[in-house]
Formats: C-alpha cells, sequence, structure tokens
C-alpha cells in the first residue's frame, strides 16, 4: 500500500504536468502534429519490441538480480541494446515517410531515432528500487522526467508550433530521465559480462519472447490503422482523446503494475498470501476503474471539446468506446503483472497473441465503414478475448474460485451503479451539454473521492484503535 501511495503520487504529478502542457500545445498545434507524432512513435516501438531483453523483470524476479555482476552485465546489454536499435533505426526514414505518405516525416524521425541509445544508458539501479518496493525515490525520476519533457516541449513550441516541439519534448524526458536514474539509483560504473547472470536473462527474455511485440502491435493499432487507412487528422484526434480516456488506465498500469510484479514475486511461494493480494488487487483496482470508466462515458465527446478544443472531437461518439476500454484495461492490468511476477510470462504471451487478433480482424473490417470509432470498437473485441485467457489462468495459478472472484468484482459493480444513476437522473432533469456537462461529472467525480478518503481515513483509525488494544489469552499477548 505504502507502494501504491508513491507511485501514485508520483504519477499523478506527472500526468498533471504533462495534462497542463497538452492544453497549451493542442491550441497551438493541430490535431495533424499529433498525428504526425504518433506516427513516427510507430516503428521505434516496433524496433523497441522486437529487440527486448526483459531485463528489468528479471531483475525484479531474480534473487540475484541486485548484485553488482548482474548489474553491471544488465548495463552492459542494454547499452549495446540501445547503440545498435539506433543504428536500425536511422536507415528506416525514408520507409516511415513512403508508409505514411508524408516525405517531411523523414527528418524528424532522424531526431526521434536517437531515443533508444539515450534510455539504454539508464542505471538497472532503478530496477532493484522496485525489487525493493522503494518508489518514494522511482517517483521522483518519474516526476523530474515528466517535467523536463513537458517543459522542454513546450518552450520549443512558443518558438516554433510544429511537431518538432513534440519530437524534442520526448527527448529532453528521456535525456534527463537517464541522468536521473544515476542520481537516484547509482551502481558502479562500468561494461562486463557475467555468463551465468546472461544466461539467467537469456532464459527469462525466452520465455517472455513475443509479448511486447504483441502490446506493441496493439498500442500502435491506431498508428497502423488511422494513419495509413484514413489520415494523420484522424490519428491525432484519436491519440487526443485517448489521453483523456486513459488516465484510470494509466493509473492502474503504471502504478498497480509496477507495484504488483515484486509484489506477486514476493509472495510466489506463498500461495494463501497470493491468493489473497489478487482478489484484493483486483477488488481495489475495479473500485477505481467503475465509477472513472461511468463518468467518462458520461460525459462523451463534450470533454475533449471541452478540454482541447471543438477540432479534436469526433464526428462519431468516441469517448464512451475508449472508456469501456479503459475499464477492460485497468482488470487485465491486475492479471498481467502475476503471471511475469511468479514467472510465467508466457501466458501473457498467448494473452496478447489473443488481443492483436482480435484488435486488427475487427478494426480492419470497422475503420473503413466507421472511421476513428472503428479502431476503438477493435481495441474492445481484443481486451475481452485477453480476458477470456487471463482470468481462468490467474484463478487456476492463485487457487481461487469463479465465486470468490465475484465478490470481489460486486463492491465495483455496486460503486459504478451509484454513480451511473445520478448522472440518469440529472441528464433526464437538466440534460446539460458542453462545458456543464463535465462540471457535473467532475462535481460527481470529486464528492466521490473525497467520500473514499474520509471512508479510508475512519478505516484506518479503526485498524490503530484495534491494534491498540492488547487482549489477554491462556498467557499469551496478542497484538
Amino acid at each position: 500500500m505504502k507502494g501504491l501511495a508513491w507511485q501514485g503520487t508520483g504519477r499523478v504529478v506527472e500526468r498533471t504536468a504533462r495534462f497542463a502542457v497538452n492544453l497549451v500545445l493542442a491550441r497551438l498545434l493541430a490535431p495533424e502534429d499529433f498525428g504526425a507524432f504518433a506516427a513516427i512513435l510507430f516503428p521505434l516501438a516496433v524496433i523497441d519490441s522486437l529487440g527486448y531483453m526483459a531485463t528489468g523483470p528479471v531483475i525484479i524476479q531474480s534473487r540475484e538480480g541486485a548484485t553488482p555482476r548482474f548489474l553491471r552485465t544488465v548495463f552492459t546489454i542494454n547499452a549495446v541494446r540501445g547503440m545498435l536499435l539506433t543504428l536500425i533505426l536511422l536507415p528506416m526514414a525514408p520507409l516511415v515517410g513512403f508508409y505514411f505518405e508524408r516525405p517531411d516525416l523523414v527528418s524528424l524521425f532522424l531526431l526521434a531515432a536517437i531515443q533508444p541509445l539515450l534510455s539504454g544508458l539508464q542505471s538497472p539501479g532503478i530496477h532493484v528500487l522496485a525489487k525493493n518496493m522503494k518508489f518514494g525515490r522511482l517517483a521522483g525520476y518519474r516526476v523530474g522526467s515528466a517535467f523536463a519533457g513537458a517543459i522542454g516541449g513546450l518552450l520549443f513550441a512558443l518558438i516554433s508550433p510544429t511537431p518538432w516541439a513534440l519530437i524534442f519534448g520526448q527527448l529532453c524526458g528521456v535525456a534527463v530521465g537517464t541522468a536521473l536514474t544515476w542520481v537516484i539509483a547509482p551502481i558502479r560504473p562500468g561494461f562486463a559480462f557475467d555468463r551465468s547472470s546472461w544466461l539467467e536473462i537469456r532464459t527469462y527474455a525466452l520465455r517472455a519472447a513475443g509479448t511486447p511485440v504483441f502490446i506493441m502491435l496493439v498500442a500502435q493499432a491506431p498508428a497502423i490503422l488511422l494513419g495509413r487507412l484514413d489520415s494523420l487528422d484522424a490519428l491525432g484526434i484519436f491519440s487526443m482523446n485517448t489521453r483523456l480516456a486513459e488516465f484510470p488506465v494509466y493509473v492502474t498500469l503504471t502504478v498497480a503494475g509496477a507495484v504488483l510484479i515484486p509484489a506477486y514475486s514476493a509472495l510466489q511461494d506463498d500461495q494463501q498470501r497470493l491468493r489473497r493480494a489478487w482478489l484484493k488487487a483486483w477488488s481495489g483496482i475495479c473500485l477505481l476503474a467503475a465509477p472513472s470508466a461511468v463518468l467518462l462515458a458520461w460525459m462523451g465527446d463534450a470533454l475533449p471539446s471541452t478540454v482541447w478544443g471543438d477540432r479534436y472531437a469526433s464526428a462519431e461518439p468516441l469517448m464512451p468506446i475508449l472508456a469501456f476500454n479503459g475499464f477492460l484495461s485497468c482488470v487485465l492490468a491486475v492479471t498481467g503483472p502475476l503471471f511475469w511476477g511468479v514467472g510465467r510470462p508466457s501466458i501473457d504471451r498467448l494473452m496478447q497473441a489473443a488481443r492483436v487478433a482480435g484488435v486488427f480482424i475487427v478494426g480492419v473490417l470497422l475503420v473503413r465503414t466507421l472511421g476513428i470509432p472503428g479502431v476503438a470498437w477493435g481495441l474492445t473485441a481484443g481486451l475481452l478475448l485477453s480476458l477470456m485467457i487471463a482470468v481462468p489462468k490467474a484463478i487456476r495459478i492463485v487457487d481461487t474460485t469463479v465465486l470468490q472472484l465475484s465478490r470481489s468484482s460486486l463492491p465495483a459493480l455496486l460503486l459504478g451503479l451509484a454513480v451511473f444513476v445520478p448522472l440518469l437522473v440529472i441528464d433526464l432533469l437538466l440534460e446539460p451539454t458542453g462545458v456543464q456537462r463535465v462540471l457535473v461529472a467532475g462535481i460527481v467525480g470529486a464528492s466521490l473521492a473525497i467520500t473514499a478518503l474520509l471512508l479510508l481515513k475512519r478505516v484506518k483509525q479503526g485498524n490503530d484503535g484495534e491494534s491498540r488494544r492488547v487482549p489477554v489469552h491462556r498467557g499469551e499477548i496478542h497484538v
């Protein structure tokens, strides 16, 4: 819980900084500029996923992960990998311009191609911090890199409001983030190669092989489908809508996911505690995701129009679909880390393969007829297929039942219904639109958050009171 608190604080601050800058950038740049930025990130993600070595998860999962020889081997692997990826990416620049039919993307891509080189020089000690659940310093690293990227991009955009500002901001964040890793998690620098460490890293990477590629294909599906079959303008609109709808997903994946992998890893030999941890994580994350999804769906396309401007609103309803996707992604985020934490990432690979199949089969069929919402429906299909595989596997690993899982889901469903009913009444009586709709949802969401905090405080006080009571039974003291 302490790790979740630190991660949550850091990620919320980071996201708030990016959101504030995007408010300005949305007025300075056009949707097409954000689409160009998303198009450039697509090939970077492809090459990065193909060369994924899973060095972070293996440090967390391995019993030898925190030893100096292991960390220096990881640093050597990551540095060489980053240099090779940049060398592979640079000649690909003309292909990027050809695929998206935009020659002006070539020069932008050449600059963006140095990102793997910068990130490959990070200190692997940051994964030891995660392994030891020391998320306070990790939060500082995330916030520092986010602020650097946001400020760098904003300053460049004020001088030249072009996609170059987005690329420059991205590189500033990566460069400052790399420097900060050596401040908060220094290791003895130097290149080294330990054979036993390499064999363990390679074995783990082979178990995870293919999973990053499938995850990348899902994440880049909008760029692949809209960027080619529609336009960069449509891709920019989808990207900016997703930034609003993904907040619950972002918090869940980056906060809970980062904490749950080392937590599950620490509990992997104690099935009873592992089962309890997974069910509690499922219940807690669903409690966050359900009301958030209801609020986002109810605001609908009034949200992007109010926040980014009318030119970022989709012609067809999009936000309700993205809100539903967000809820499904949050649920999936509880289960994916379980497989990595117990050393079975191959299950996650199967999940992601099914997800890719759903995304692209449905997406290709619908994008030409529905446009932007067609991609969103493809993402929904992929998530549902992935959950059909993930949940039964997780139930078997933690040795629980569908009935227990249903009981853990019930509070979230009731809370989602409790949020939906008053919103429905408000809709019937007042029919708010535009800014009014966003304000109403904000008031309901704030009231819900305050109520939740008060309840948590009350529970904590009750637990503290119980812990101070020391009953004596048969000569033993039980605290």
